[in-house]
Order: C-alpha cells, then structure tokens, then sequence
C-alpha cells in the first residue's frame, strides 16, 4: 500500500515468536515480490532440501524439496522475517505506531480512529493481527473453527549436533508429531492432539512430555541421536484450523491468520499469510481508487484459498489409515470437505 503512494501506519509491538517454523518452497517468489529476498538471505534462515515423514507407516520416507520449481524450503528465523517484513514497510514510508497496552480503534464518520502513539485517523485498517484478530473480534465478525486441535511445544537443546534431514512430521495413534532444526543448535518438538484427548495439565510437564515422546519410533531415535535435552518449559498453544465468514467490510479488511488460520500439518501458513496480505493490500489500493468490486473480489479468493486448502489437509490426514477408528483421525475423516466438526464462534 505504502508503495502505491498510500499513507499507511503500522501498528504493532513486540512479542516472543515461535521457534522452529519452515517458510514452503513458494514463499520465496513471495519474498522477492515484497522486495526483501536479498534482505532474507543475509539472516539466519537455512535451506531445507528435504523433509522425513512417518506417516501411513511406521518406517520414515525421506521427501526431496529439491527438484521443485521453487527450490528448497527454508528453516526461519521468524524474528529476522519480521524485521525484514517490518524494516521494508518503513523503508516505503510507512509510520511506525507504538502500541502500549490494548489497542483501541473506534469507528467515527467513516473514519477509524486509532489510539496508539501517535494516535491517527484512517480511512481504511486491515487486520493483520494472526490468530488474536485484533480488529474483527472487535468488529463482532463470526469465526468458524473446530477449536480442539492444541499442539504441546518444547524446545530441546542439541549435545551432538544437528540432525540430517531439519524437518521430520511422525503420526501416532492420537495425534502426530513434529519436529525440526533451528540455526541455534536447537530442536523444536511439538506433539499435536485434540484437547479432549489428554490431559493437559500432565502434559505440559517435562517428564510426562517426556513420557508421550518416547512412545513414538522416528522422533525419539532423532531427540536420541541429537541428545536433545530439555531447555524449557513445554508451552501449550492453539493449532486448530479456522476462517472468518465474511474477511472484509465497510473500510477494513483481515489478512494473514486473521483471515485464515491453517492446519500447522499443512506447512503453508506463512506462505499464505504472505500472500494474503499482498492481494489484501492490492484490494485496499483498488477500493480507495475507485474500484467498488476490489474487496469482493479478495474476498471471492479467500473462499477459494480456503476451500483448496481444505481439500488438502483431508487429503494429508487420509494418508494415514493406521488408526482410523481412533477420534483424532476419525474426527478428519469426517471433516473432508466442510466437515461437520466445525462451529461458529465470536
């Protein structure tokens, strides 16, 4: 928007950013249309060349990333991505907001006003808050999701160094596991369930995480080949699926996990959170110029995002049959298409 000759501010604050998050092959076209590709490769990230799965079998498959049109996948530094995202944005001519506590946007005759520091007045705002939905929680606007899916987050340190392949994604009779490499000498593992499947206060501790880890095959011979060890408490965080019923109204409009909140199997949340915010940003262009079929028009691509990608996850969650009469993958079968597992939520 700042570089269509728009005024834009940008409000936003620090916050702890999760390790061990993989940037898929497309991403990087992404990167160089925002202009900070060159920016991305002097940061920490590492090529991923190739991925391990066990999934439909108990033995690991490696997957080649290599020969795809895109190259490889790339290992984050999610706080280095963001700078680069953030640093370009102001390079455009975009001002920095300071954002103290809770933010406060109110609507007046057309305009939002914004409390920040400084305080300013807006004809349009886009929501690209990720899950919390700044704006459209707000807004009242309705969020459809499953809401069961957690994921329990722990960040080992590496004794032996790093293991060969930086991803690996294991599937278990509740749940599956996932696994990967960080810049730091790190490994981050997360194990993926519905929270009416275990207990949750036993789990988020060390020895009982320890415990459901080492009932999986691939992902406790890598912690052992590693000699990973615990550095952290393990976090517990949403990783369910969900979409906005409309994602854009009278001078707003949500992008990124605002928009659409993917399924972390999938493995295209930050490539489509870029993508989203790009065609959301072209649509505010338009609408301000004149163009009154912009917004409808974005929002007739997010319902067709939405609708692939959820045929893919079904596609992803069918690969595996080992457990189908269990309730996490009996739940996915289920839910192909629509599903019928999904609620409406405010």
């Amino acid at each position: 928007m700042a570089r269509a000759g728009l005024s834009v501010a940008l409000a936003d604050r620090p916050r702890a950013l999760p390790p061990g998050e993989a940037l898929a092959p497309a991403g990087v076209g992404l990167l160089r249309e925002l202009e900070v590709w060159d920016a991305f490769c002097a940061g920490p990230h590492t090529p991923c060349h190739a991925y391990r799965a066990a999934w439909g079998s108990s033995a690991p498959t490696y997957m080649d990333l290599v020969r795809g049109p895109y190259g490889p996948a790339w290992m984050l530094d999610r706080a280095a991505l963001v700078s680069a995202l953030r640093t370009r944005a102001l390079a455009c001519n975009a001002i920095p907001l300071h954002v103290a506590d809770r933010l406060l946007i109110e609507r007046h005759d057309g305009s939002w006003f914004v409390g920040a520091q400084p305080d300013v007045l807006a004809r349009f705002i886009v929501d690209a808050s990720g899950r919390a939905g700044a704006v459209v929680r707000r807004l009242g606007i309705r969020r459809v999701t499953d809401g069961r899916q957690i994921a329990f987050v722990a960040v080992l340190q590496n004794e032996r160094g790093r293991d060969e392949a930086p991803l690996m994604v294991e599937a278990v009779a509740d749940g599956w596991w996932y696994s990967a490499a960080t810049s730091a000498g790190e490994t981050v593992i997360a194990y993926f369930t519905d929270r009416d499947l275990i207990d949750l206060r036993a789990a988020r501790k060390s020895p009982e995480f320890a415990a459901l880890l080492g009932r999986t095959h691939a992902t406790a011979e890598r912690v052992a080949r590693t000699g990973a060890a615990f550095t952290a408490p393990v976090r517990v965080v949403a990783a369910h699926d969900a979409f906005l019923d409309t994602v854009w109204g009278d001078g707003w409009v949500a992008a990124g996990d605002a928009s659409i909140t993917y399924d972390p199997l999938s493995g295209h949340g930050i490539t489509a959170a870029l993508a989203s915010g790009r065609d959301a940003g072209h649509a505010v262009v338009a609408k301000l110029s004149g163009d009154d079929a912009a917004l409808r028009r974005y929002g007739v691509s997010q319902s067709r995002v939405r609708r692939e990608y959820r045929a893919r996850r079904a596609e992803q969650y069918m690969a595996e049959t080992r457990w189908s009469d269990r309730p996490f993958w009996a739940r996915r079968f289920a839910a192909s298409g629509e599903g019928s597992s999904l609620r409406a939520s405010q």
